[in-house]
């Protein structure tokens, strides 16, 4: 599986999502304490390291992960912003993927 690095794509200014970016968008729908608790049982049902003292961010692959742990995990307005967010992770995976093909054919 491809790890994404890039902070946006080329030609699609899409910003890879991140861990606080999809924390901060759950927190509209149920508050910020319960969105750290929901996001902290999902990554830990997923999985997926905390990012511990170094300040590792989680890979769009991660991310992936606990938000299908997520959308398992929960009905309601979080199951469908779960959802959404593995949508809009996918989206970036496979455009991301379509904007280093053309680079390397264009190259």
């Amino acid at each position: 599986m491809m790890s994404v690095t890039s902070p946006a794509i080329p030609g699609y200014r899409l910003d890879a999502p991140t861990e606080a970016w999809a924390v901060d968008k759950l927190a509209h729908h149920v508050g910020r304490a319960d969105a750290e608790h929901l996001w902290r049982e999902a990554k830990r049902a997923a999985g997926v390291p905390a990012p511990g003292r170094e300040g590792r961010t989680l890979s769009v692959e991660e991310l992936k992960l606990v938000a299908k742990a997520l959308s398992s995990a929960e009905s309601g307005a979080v199951g469908v912003f779960a959802k959404s967010l593995d949508v809009r992770l996918t989206t970036y995976i496979l455009l991301a993927k379509k904007a280093a093909a053309h680079t390397r054919i264009a190259v």
